[in-house]
């Protein structure tokens, strides 16, 4: 639990500081492809990832399978050490303290009705789906009595969706704007989970 707490706090603020950066690596045109394309390769890794995870359990046990998910940050680490970019320096105010900045932050997305509803949606959205991660997660591993390595391979087949949706974005987006996509993917999401209500055990 200490170790998951740890990986969960350190992974909020790697993906805090890499969409601080991305603006710096591109120009303002091209964020939006960037952006795309970033969460389609992360998509791609993590079916990859689940996939070689699953194989690796298999073969290697759990333990051994998490020693190689360690080297997998420790690369990570090594390569994103080599970008090479010169970044804006910091803004750091000397009278400004923690608690009033946050207070500040609020403000400003409250008085913006776009950023208002979008924060919403994004805070609702990722709490119902972290409560529903972890439910299907039992009902795969207890009730439909999934192995470890099914389970994997499950997980990986399911970033495939996140994959190409990330990359047909851009294009959806221009044509039919961005707040119809949003809403439709919005309307898509209940509906993608009512097939695993009908599963039962067995490779059927």
């Amino acid at each position: 639990m200490i170790v998951a707490v740890m990986q969960g706090a350190a992974g909020v603020l790697h993906d805090a500081v890499a969409i601080s950066l991305l603006p710096s690596l591109v120009e303002g045109a091209l964020i939006q492809r960037s952006n795309s394309r970033t969460g389609a390769l992360f998509s791609v890794a993590s079916t990859v990832g689940s996939h070689l995870g699953a194989a690796l359990t298999a073969l290697l046990g759990p333990a051994r399978a998490l020693l190689d998910d360690v080297a997998s940050y420790l690369v990570s680490a090594v390569c994103t050490f080599r970008i090479q970019t010169a970044e804006p320096a910091p803004e750091r105010p000397e009278s400004r303290r923690l608690r009033e900045e946050i207070v500040e932050g609020l403000r400003f997305v409250r008085g913006d009705d776009r950023l208002w509803t979008l924060t919403l949606v994004n805070a609702t959205t990722s709490f119902a789906l972290s409560l529903l991660n972890a439910l299907w997660a039992l009902y795969l591993l207890r009730s439909l009595a999934m192995s470890a390595t099914v389970f994997g391979v499950v997980l990986g087949l399911g970033t495939l969706g996140a994959a190409a949706g990330a990359l047909i974005a851009p294009a959806l987006a221009s044509r039919y704007g961005p707040g119809p996509m949003m809403l439709t993917a919005l309307a898509i999401t209940p509906l993608t989970q009512l097939p695993l209500l009908l599963a039962f055990p067995g490779p059927a």
